[in-house]
């Protein structure tokens, strides 16, 4: 008994003595950096810690003093949303959270965040980043070296600037449609669906561009059995909405009838994603078959660029294979083929390549496009100077070559209008600055790594591995340093400045390298952004040209209080697989058809 006793008192001490020792050798490596510290007694990498995290939250708020609730906040997840650059102004651009993990060297540095995300090879996504980006199979987020070379320079071909008419064409056939749906009337009651409908615009574009199919608009169901079946889309939208439960709990647990609905609709769509992913495959593969060349709608040619992404990927993957069976076939050039083969490789997908590519394209390609666009019209809403803003160039855009008004309102082909639409695409610039789609990037280093900072440009900073890197997406977009006394506001108009002479449309600023990264930056910068900001621009015009949008007061409620009402929602916001509202059906829009109006 006296063994035993000696034994749950040994090993607690044995653990905490662990921890004391490895919170000791973190921070002298934390101090050699010469950055500010905070020092986080716990591991907040934990499974544990990520379970009791949030319950603590209030309690902890209530017991512990400010400065050390303060620290506590920097380890949950998202914390970096709602603190702004708080944190950063306090302590620093650059800090270091010491723990009894990983320590963490958090930046809000321009010049740190634009090194760091040029070096690819020394600065890797962490294995939380690969294990849930890698559901469905390797893609060009979780690959490195010369796999990701390969993946990268096929999957950007196949979102080239050839596939923009067709994007901007459906997207704004389905914002119409979107428009429809909303009833665009002076009724009184207001609409709930603007955020929900959006996202099924998003993904109705998405399945156009990507697999060539036209799906008509409908707003989203919330009532499915799990027995129903689903489509492809379906089931990574909902893999989308539920990510670390996708990726982190298995399907069979997920399908317990004890498990809340859309948990087992989620368990559903995982086991049914290997099928749907094959039988689309080879759906794509007899289509092929069969045209012949013929039909643009199979061939995927210019005149309909629509289904380009697939197409592209599948016909590389059957040609490789097919050489390559030809090449076993002839044993005298053994060392000729070897050479040819690996050449060769280079050039092509994977079927696991395929499913992880198209698994990562379908999941980004909405969910940021849709959050956006539901970030910006609330705030157009919230706004109506910059709704105003907006409308006037909208309507020069619509205007006839003859000095008459479009009779219908319907916006001009991708070539004549996205390029005057510079106010549209102003106000995607300013969402995503106060609302980027990924909050916080991380990286890792397993060698010690050199890197230049803005505070002191002669001395490079040398920081100690293995070492946690994160860049703060939020603090560099809100930063007053960067983006003046006003960085918290919305204003659309600091994209913009007069052109050098009269007449001469106005022209973009840039902001400093490394200062704005809604794309991120370097050698892994999104390959889909042109695609988002054609979309993006083609639905704000169709919207904002037949219709104005303002906030739908509640019972008893004044327009003021709506608009505070809104905002907070927007502010009452988490990033999952991207930022996002936590309360998206509460967004409650009164839309009302208007007319096209004076040329600015």
């Amino acid at each position: 008994m006296g063994l035993l006793y000696a034994g749950l008192v040994l090993i607690p001490l044995l653990w905490v003595a662990w921890h004391l020792r490895t919170l000791g050798r973190n921070y002298d490596a934390a101090r050699s950096m010469g950055l500010p510290i905070v020092i986080c007694p716990y591991n907040p990498d934990s499974v544990v810690f990520a379970i009791i995290s949030e319950p603590l939250r209030p309690i902890l708020r209530c017991l512990l003093p400010a400065s050390s609730f303060r620290t506590f906040q920097l380890t949950l997840w998202g914390w970096e949303f709602h603190d702004k650059s708080a944190a950063h102004e306090r302590l620093g651009p650059a800090l270091v959270l010491v723990t009894t993990g990983l320590n963490r060297l958090i930046s809000a540095d321009p010049v740190m965040a634009a090194a760091i995300l040029a070096r690819r090879r020394d600065f890797v996504h962490p294995d939380v980043t690969t294990n849930t980006m890698g559901l469905l199979g390797p893609n060009i987020v979780t690959t490195s070296d010369e796999s990701w070379s390969r993946q990268r320079r096929i999957v950007a071909s196949a979102l080239s600037e050839r596939i923009s008419p067709g994007v901007w064409k459906e997207s704004t056939e389905q914002a119409s449609s979107l428009i429809d749906a909303l009833h665009c009337s002076h009724s009184s009651g207001g609409s709930t669906e603007t955020v929900t409908g959006l996202r099924a615009v998003a993904i109705n574009v998405l399945t156009r561009v990507a697999y060539g199919r036209h799906t008509p608009f409908a707003l989203p169901s919330s009532s499915r059995a799990t027995s129903t079946g689903m489509s492809y889309v379906e089931a990574i939208s909902l893999c989308t909405e539920l990510l670390l439960a996708a990726a982190f709990i298995p399907s069979s647990i997920l399908g317990l009838p004890i498990m809340p609905l859309n948990l087992r609709r989620l368990g559903a769509a995982l086991d049914q994603l290997p099928h749907l992913t094959r039988d689309m495959l080879d759906q794509e593969r007899r289509r092929s078959f069969r045209s012949d060349g013929a039909d643009p709608m199979m061939t995927g040619t210019s005149e309909d660029p629509l289904n380009v992404i697939m197409r592209t990927l599948v016909r590389l993957s059957d040609e490789a294979k097919a050489k390559a069976t030809n090449q076993s076939s002839t044993s005298l050039r053994e060392k000729r083929l070897e050479v040819d083969s690996a050449s060769f490789g280079r050039l092509y997908l994977t079927e696991d390549e395929i499913a992880g590519n198209l698994f990562i394209f379908t999941a980004a390609g909405f969910d940021t496009t849709s959050n956006t666009l539901g970030y910006a019209i609330t705030l157009l809403a919230v706004y109506p100077e910059w709704q105003n803003w907006i409308q006037a160039e909208i309507d020069a855009v619509l205007r006839s070559p003859q000095g008459g008004q479009s009779k219908d309102a319907s916006l001009p082909d991708y070539s004549t209008a996205f390029p005057k639409l510079v106010r549209c695409l102003a106000v995607m610039f300013e969402t995503l600055r106060l609302f980027p789609a990924v909050t916080m990037v991380m990286r890792s280093i397993a060698t010690t790594q050199t890197i230049p900072s803005a505070q002191s440009p002669a001395t490079p900073l040398i920081v100690p591995a293995p070492c946690a890197v994160y860049i703060n997406i939020m603090a560099l977009h809100t930063s007053t340093s960067a983006w003046g006394p006003d960085a918290l506001e919305f204003k659309p108009s600091r994209w913009l400045r007069p052109g050098s002479q009269d007449g001469e449309p106005p022209v973009f600023v840039n902001p400093p390298p490394g200062s704005y990264l809604p794309w991120s930056a370097g050698p892994r910068k999104c390959p889909g952004q042109k695609m988002s900001q054609v979309e993006f621009v083609s639905v704000i015009a169709t919207l904002f040209g037949k219709c104005t949008a303002e906030p739908a007061p509640g019972e008893g409620e004044t327009m003021l209080q709506a608009k505070q009402r809104l905002l907070g929602l927007v502010q009452d916001s988490q990033p999952v697989f991207t930022l996002q509202m936590n309360r998206p059906k509460e967004i409650r829009l009164q839309w009302a058809k208007r007319r096209v109006g004076n040329v600015l």
